[in-house]
């Protein structure tokens, strides 16, 4: 990812220069040429792009108003960018400095001992159960040198944006925006909710690849003979604890729960004899690439085994798919909470937990994980069994409410909608 955003900043500067100045854009790839533009009202960048929101006010300097992408939950967003008094880090490079001078590390170890390892603090982040601030690394860190640089880095953006745009639906996280807003506003930073942002309902084209027609035939397959609610799996993201990956797996094919297991990211692994097991089984699929939002339109689909990313819980309950989250970090460990304890639309994975971090009490179970392959497996047959019992239907229930609302966002007096107008009526003068 850092070698594709270094490509991308390289890029930035001359096509944002030939749009700010109404010329003709040509594709790099392709030579298409794209008509010019009027000059850009506003930009909107992601969050982690503090590189192209300095090009771009050495190009158009304080003419065009930037304004922050904010795609994951608000909630982790009050956590990392918030002051202290509703959970946040507060000034957090600051704090990594004082921190490194304290202990002689530097600042980079200092923030990420801070990020990682938290200091046993009780956090009442509003709009969340309260949480040590270490369960939001509730998983061993594959790797963690550039955390430390993309939030101090996105911390700086933030303070001089003059807006905030966030993909996170009002539906899901009430409490959260409304503090954010809140909280923002008072520093003079309109934050827009935008979401749920959602393509039409999917349709199959099974000519796109390969696994796309598997799939097909697949859950085909399995509503004839199971019914609805079997589970997929995905992430882009792969436990560090490759033989938890392999009780889920066994458990479900014991269970005889039907499942895809979507394993794209360059760092999994699965065993040949794993494979074997999954492919000769007539109830697991495996694949490198899966069409999430197919598999999760689709009514063979009953449930979803989650990291919990915001995207992939918008797609979910936009279908009404209550979840099974298996969190890393980011905005995981915050939605896997939220959506068990106040939702009510997922099961949480507590077990698979791993680490330093990871192996602490929780504060809302006043427990902690047993770090064995052994409890994964008691719970991932706990959860199972509750999944086909009066517990899932009453998750279900609750996913179909959540989708309701997710409907009415884009509707006429809709938040999303009013939204989307307020920003356009700001920024450009014409909806």
């Amino acid at each position: 990812m850092p070698e594709i955003w270094g490509k991308s900043t390289a890029a930035y500067g001359r096509y944002y220069r030939l749009l700010y100045e109404a010329k003709p854009v040509t594709c790099a790839v392709k030579g298409t040429v794209f008509d010019a533009l009027p000059v850009p009202a506003a930009v909107v960048l992601d969050l982690f792009c503090l590189a192209e929101f300095r090009i771009t006010q050495g190009i158009s300097g304080s003419t065009v108003p930037v304004l922050t992408w904010m795609s994951g939950g608000v909630s982790t967003f009050i956590r990392f960018f918030g002051d202290d008094t509703i959970g946040g880090l507060g000034e957090f490079e600051s704090r990594a400095a004082a921190e490194a001078t304290l202990t002689g590390v530097t600042t980079s170890e200092a923030g990420l001992k801070i990020l990682f390892e938290g200091e046993g603090k009780l956090l009442k982040i509003p709009g969340l159960p309260a949480m040590y601030d270490y369960e939001f690394c509730p998983q061993k860190p594959a790797t963690t040198s550039p955390v430390f640089k993309i939030l101090a880095a996105s911390a700086k953006f933030l303070k001089e944006a003059q807006g905030i745009i966030a993909a996170s639906p009002y539906a899901l996280e009430e409490v959260s925006i409304d503090a954010a807003k809140s909280f923002w506003g008072n520093l003079e930073k309109e934050m827009y909710v935008v979401g749920p942002l959602l393509a039409p309902s999917p349709a199959f084209d099974a000519t796109v690849s390969k696994s796309h027609g598997e799939i097909e035939i697949f859950l085909d397959d399995k509503l004839r003979r199971f019914g609805g609610k079997s589970i997929s799996f995905g992430t882009a993201f792969w436990p560090t604890a490759p033989d938890y990956v392999e009780e889920v797996i066994d458990a479900l094919l014991e269970k005889q729960f039907p499942f895809i297991f979507a394993y794209a990211s360059p760092a999994a692994t699965l065993s040949d004899k794993l494979v074997a097991k999954v492919n000769s089984s007539g109830v697991g699929l495996l694949s490198k690439w899966a069409p999430q939002p197919y598999i999760l339109s689709h009514q063979a689909t009953g449930w979803f085994l989650s990291h919990g990313g915001n995207g992939s819980i918008v797609e979910s309950l936009s279908n009404a798919i209550p979840l099974v989250i298996w969190p890393f970090n980011a905005d995981q460990p915050a939605a896997a909470a939220h959506l068990t304890e106040n939702l009510k639309v997922s099961f949480e994975l507590i077990e698979i937990r791993t680490g330093e971090s990871g192996l602490k009490p929780l504060y809302r179970l006043g427990r902690a994980p047993k770090g064995t392959r052994e409890a994964v497996g008691i719970e991932i047959r706990e959860v199972i069994d509750a999944c086909r019992g009066p517990k899932g239907v009453e998750l279900r229930k609750n996913a179909e409410a959540v989708q309701a609302k997710l409907s009415n966002a884009w509707k006429e007096d809709g938040i999303a909608a009013r939204d989307l107008r307020a920003f356009l009526d700001t920024y450009s003068g014409r909806d």
